[in-house]
């Protein structure tokens, strides 16, 4: 039992398993709706740099799968200022490069994350300060290896 305090939510940004989306015609749309105030060309290079093309930006949402609607919501999430990611189960349905782009993302991000996956390479491939893990029983360990 307890309570927590979250004074600034506007500054938690979270990768949910569900991989929601705005209710719009096309990634692109989606891209503007979620950052209005990023000019085109730069959104066009976010979108590129995690693997949408310009084949992508005008497909429908709705036929993305899911290793593009992940790099879609990454993509979005490094560039909105936050302090804290929670990100659920984020190579999910991706392939290798994916993958390598995500721990870049992760690795590269200064804020506080809290990652919740199965993808011990993953694990391996991120740097933390601190590490708990928790074991089939629920108990919480934190590792020293962090």
């Amino acid at each position: 039992s307890g309570s927590v305090s979250v004074p600034h939510p506007e500054l938690i940004c979270v990768l949910d398993q569900d991989r929601e989306l705005p209710d719009v015609a096309n990634l692109y749309l989606a891209a503007e709706q979620l950052l209005p105030d990023t000019p085109a060309d730069e959104l066009r290079a976010l979108l590129a740099k995690f693997g949408l093309g310009r084949e992508d930006v005008d497909k429908g949402l709705d036929v993305l799968s899911w290793g593009e609607r992940t790099r879609f919501a990454l993509a979005v999430m490094t560039v909105t200022p936050s302090r804290l990611l929670v990100v659920d189960e984020p190579t999910n349905h991706l392939d290798l490069m994916a993958v390598e782009q995500v721990e870049t993302a992760l690795n590269n991000y200064s804020g506080a994350l809290l990652l919740v996956t199965h993808d011990r390479e993953l694990q391996r491939g991120l740097t933390f300060t601190r590490h708990w893990e928790v074991d089939s029983s629920g108990a919480i360990h934190e590792l020293s290896d962090a």
